[in-house]
């Protein structure tokens, strides 16, 4: 690890706020299923969900003035356990995962706290590491900036991955013998179930998509972790922030990324 970058903390809280080089790392709590992971650029913290659950997050640097990080939906073209930057002196940059041909790349780097990065995706070095081994060529890096729309509520996410085709009403309190079951959105797949005693719901999905959602009562003392099959939270499990979309046409984007 290079001497100046952020080696990273583990915490043992899946929510709540992170200090700088923090991350929360628990990948069997869903064992199997797709890949899927958020950066967010306002919250600077990137989450990682397998089949629709979260497993990870970390805290993140991303592009400082000048160089903003952009959003939308990326797909991971390279990945280099050991790489050095071609436009920045030859500066390391350990577990990197391209994102664009430009410039744009999630790595190992320091973290001060606030975004600092000419574009790139800053990690701390042992998260950096464990997404690394995670992820594949191919899978899906959503960056929400607040700005460029963008699914999954990638700006502000919460333990569970919210759908492409989320609409508030999903969110919708349900009666306690209302249920949703809905097994043609997602025929195969592998099963996680989610109880929420925040929400007072149950959630099933299947490879990564919401297929089912009923009411649950939940006595005192019940008991709440993680189970092969079974994941449970006392936190909402989706998060819901209003984002404006940047208005006019975009102006031409400043240069950026270090990859």
């Amino acid at each position: 690890m290079p001497s100046f970058h952020t080696k990273g903390t583990p915490t043992g809280t899946p929510d709540g706020p992170l200090q700088p080089g923090e991350y929360w790392w628990h990948p069997e709590i869903s064992p199997s299923g797709p890949i899927m992971v958020l950066v967010s650029v306002p919250n600077q913290i990137l989450h990682v969900y397998r089949n629709g659950i979260l497993i990870g997050r970390s805290t993140v640097s991303t592009g400082a003035k000048g160089h903003a990080t952009p959003g939308g939906v990326f797909t991971i073209l390279e990945k280099k356990q050991s790489h050095r930057s071609k436009k920045y002196n030859n500066a390391p940059m350990p577990n990197m995962q391209r994102l664009t041909w430009d410039g744009i790349a999630m790595h190992s780097g320091n973290l001060p706290g606030h975004p600092a990065s000419h574009g790139c995706i800053r990690l701390p070095y042992d998260f950096s590491l464990l997404l690394f081994k995670l992820t594949e060529k191919g899978g899906t890096v959503v960056i929400g900036d607040g700005k460029t729309p963008t699914p999954h509520l990638a700006a502000n996410p919460g333990l569970m991955l919210a759908p492409k085709d989320f609409n508030p009403e999903m969110l919708k309190p349900q009666g306690t013998s209302d249920y949703t079951w809905l097994p043609e959105r997602s025929p195969t797949g592998p099963i996680t179930i989610v109880v929420s005693a925040a929400d007072k719901a149950l959630y099933v999905f299947r490879n990564g998509n919401p297929i089912g959602r009923a009411a649950v009562q939940i006595s005192d003392g019940g008991l709440f972790g993680t189970r092969k099959e079974l994941a449970t939270t006392s936190s909402p499990c989706w998060k819901v922030r209003p984002t404006s979309p940047a208005s006019g046409p975009p102006a031409a984007p400043p240069a950026r990324g270090c990859v």
